[in-house]
């Protein structure tokens, strides 16, 4: 990669964080429409308002202390960082783009129903060797859930980084990305499909590397090239990370464009012995 798209790379992952508070902000704004107005509103949260207008706009992140704060306010938890609010309060939401189509194919193969003792719902990282510099991971914070009717499925947002590079659609709603997961006796196959977009990602998991029940890794396979000589096929891997605002908070700095050597030991043992012949 050239010396100019590595210093972008690194810039870009280190702003990366800006997507999460896009989300934030978005559901902040939904939340805050409920007040009588921001003025009282602050005051009732004790926050400066030129603050909290930052925080509604997406161009500032809370303190811990002063998202725990919002969150106990509002009575929603940490998800507000990671799912739009409609998703967050309604558990018989269906996810669009993909989760409607998934089902019927899921019914129709009879594949049983994912074990959640294997693979269990919450939030993990989504990482997936870059199609043009295998030293880097395109890493992506995902959701995971049991729906009502025993499916489990995705949710998570494609990275701006990832988007800008590739060119597809860079606001929050055309980053959107679903889908499915499916349990085999090794461990588990999975289907995503980016929101109206003919893009679809396939990949299988094995359980537990190396012993550890929170991380699964594998290859996928992707049906685009995005950019000459880029890989169709790449070493992926995820890993659970715990739902409260501290785990979310701790993990932001690698979502994004991130290089092999911020990821964890066992992260970096995964993508270092992986290989694949490019296709």
């Amino acid at each position: 990669m050239p010396q100019s798209d590595l210093d972008t790379s690194r810039s870009s992952a280190q702003s990366e964080p800006a997507y999460l508070r896009s989300v934030f902000g978005a559901n902040l704004r939904e939340l805050s429409k409920s007040a009588p107005s921001i003025a009282q509103l602050c005051r009732d949260l004790r926050i400066n308002r030129t603050q909290y207008n930052r925080y509604l706009s997406g161009e500032a992140f809370p303190r811990p202390d002063v998202l725990h704060q919002i969150c106990t306010f509002f009575k929603v938890d940490a998800r507000i960082l990671l799912e739009p609010l409609a998703d967050i309060s309604n558990g018989d939401v269906t996810y669009t783009g993909g989760g409607s189509r998934i089902r019927a194919a899921i019914e129709e193969a009879g594949i049983a129903q994912v074990d959640t003792n294997k693979l269990v719902p919450g939030a993990y990282v989504m990482m997936r060797r870059s199609a043009t510099d295998p030293e880097y991971l395109v890493v992506t914070l995902v959701s995971v859930r049991q729906e009502p009717d025993g499916s489990m499925q995705m949710f998570g947002l494609l990275t701006r980084t990832l988007a800008e590079r590739v060119g597809l659609p860079t606001s929050i709603r055309g980053r959107r990305m679903n889908g499915v997961f499916f349990q085999h006796p090794g461990g588990f196959s999975f289907l995503a499909i980016v929101r109206n977009m003919p893009i679809w990602d396939m990949g299988f998991l094995e359980n537990a590397f190396m012993g550890n029940p929170n991380l699964f890794y594998g290859y996928s396979i992707v049906t685009q090239r995005f950019v000459a000589g880029g890989q169709l096929i790449a070493p992926v891997a995820f890993k659970r990370i715990g739902s409260t605002m501290r785990d979310m908070m701790a993990v932001r700095h690698v979502i994004g464009y991130t290089h092999i050597s911020k990821m964890s030991q066992p992260v970096q043992q995964i993508f270092s012995k992986s290989d694949v012949t490019p296709t």
